[in-house]
This record gives C-alpha cells, sequence and structure tokens, in this order.
C-alpha cells in the first residue's frame, strides 16, 4: 500500500526549475523510502553521490535543541530543506495543494537539509511529539541528478556566513 501525503503549497517557477514551496511534518520525514541522501565519501574515489557525509554531532545538536524547545513551545527551524525528484508530483492549483504518491514519486533527493532531516529524526526518536513538528520544505519537481548535484552546489558554496563579531554582539545583547 502506497503512502499518500496532501500539503498546501505554493508553485514558485524559477526559469525553468519549478518548486513547491511547502512543509512537511517530522512523520512525514520518518515514512520509510522518503528520502534519500547521496553522499560523497572523499576517501572513497568510486563514490558518485555529491552531499557531504553525515556530522552526526552537528544532527544531535538540533535534536537537542528541538527536544528543548519544542517542551516550551519554542521550537524555531524557518531554513528550508531543499528536496529534489526527477519525476512530477500532481498539482491542484484549484486548492493549491500537492498530492504525493510517495512509491511514485520517491524517494526524494535531500539536495540541502539532511543535518536539519536527521537532527528532527533524532529529536522524535527521544521524544514522539515532535513528529508532528512542521518543517518548511521547498521541492523541485522534474529535476535530473546532475541538476541536483548543480543545485547543491550552488548552495553550499554562495552562502556567507555571519561575521564572528556581529555574532558575538548579538549573543552579548540577547
Amino acid at each position: 500500500m502506497s503512502k499518500i501525503i496532501k500539503r498546501p503549497a505554493a508553485l514558485v517557477k524559477q526559469g525553468s526549475l519549478t518548486l513547491y514551496a511547502t512543509s512537511l511534518k517530522v512523520s512525514d520525514l520518518v515514512i520509510k523510502n522518503f528520502y534519500s541522501v547521496e553522499k560523497l565519501d572523499p576517501d572513497d574515489p568510486s563514490d558518485k553521490g555529491y552531499q557531504r557525509l553525515l556530522n552526526k554531532a552537528r544532527a544531535k545538536r538540533l535534536a537537542d535543541y528541538i527536544i528543548d524547545a519544542y517542551e516550551t513551545g519554542d521550537a524555531f527551524l524557518p531554513t528550508s530543506i531543499f528536496m529534489a525528484t526527477d519525476k512530477n508530483i500532481d498539482f491542484d492549483s484549484s486548492d493549491n495543494t500537492i498530492t504525493i504518491d510517495i512509491a511514485a514519486v520517491g524517494p526524494f533527493s535531500i539536495v540541502d537539509g539532511q543535518h536539519r532531516v536527521e537532527g528532527l529524526k533524532m529529536a522524535a526518536e527521544r521524544n514522539p511529539k515532535v513528529l508532528d513538528f512542521e518543517t518548511p520544505v521547498n521541492i523541485a519537481i522534474n529535476l535530473p541528478g546532475i541538476a541536483q548535484m548543480c543545485h547543491f552546489l550552488i548552495v553550499n558554496t554562495t552562502q556567507k556566513s555571519v561575521d564572528k563579531g556581529v555574532e558575538q554582539r548579538i549573543y552579548a545583547r540577547l
């Protein structure tokens, strides 16, 4: 039996790229075969993926934050996860919803956000209430694997982190 997810979504066109801006619950992310991460081990010359290897400590820090903040109602994770598929997803423009048949479309590739996904999964394992937590997601459709790899590079090589001095001043004010 296939799992079907129906979510409100906004259709976003950026050149030839079609995205759906939506949200998913952690309970969606933990569905078997919902997503995959194409990892690239720098020590394995035959590896064909493009994602960094998972840093479990980084994912655990996010899980710890989500657990603590969820209990106080302050859980906040506004940065979207970027997922992609080389297939199409049904979009109903009459009610602005997407319908995802996981067996037909999945697994989605996590182009950006593997640490967020893993951290959310870790948090849900420790506190099942987190399964109801929603996180923003951008889903690219009809995007071949090579284009997904290019988008990973764009996202991860054009971002600039906040200057340490600015970061420290903000922390001091808080």
